[in-house]
């Protein structure tokens, strides 16, 4: 559990459930045609804070660090995570 994602929760105080609430409230949340609750995020933070990120092929079929679960049906990046939270990729993969 000490890679990136972990250090940085600790290093800035904040709880997986803070960071769902910051990501669901996110105008890219909001903008999604099917906005995602604060449970779905807590569920896909949980596994980035125990298992580290995957990685997930986007649209250009490049692969980039982010998680995927299709018990959840959703997916985000590492890159949306970082633009949210106002940090650095390098800070959280």
């Amino acid at each position: 559990m000490n890679n990136k994602f972990s250090i940085f929760l600790q290093r800035n105080e904040l709880d997986v459930r803070d960071v769902a609430k910051i990501m669901r409230d996110s105008e890219w949340n909001q903008q999604n045609e099917t906005p995602k609750s604060r449970i779905w995020f807590s569920n896909m933070l949980l596994y980035v804070q125990n298992y580290g990120w995957e990685s997930i092929q986007v649209r250009d079929n490049r692969k980039v660090p982010g998680v995927y679960s299709p018990y959840h049906d959703g997916a985000f990046t590492a890159f949306t995570l970082a633009q949210i939270l106002n940090c650095k990729i390098s800070d959280i993969v």
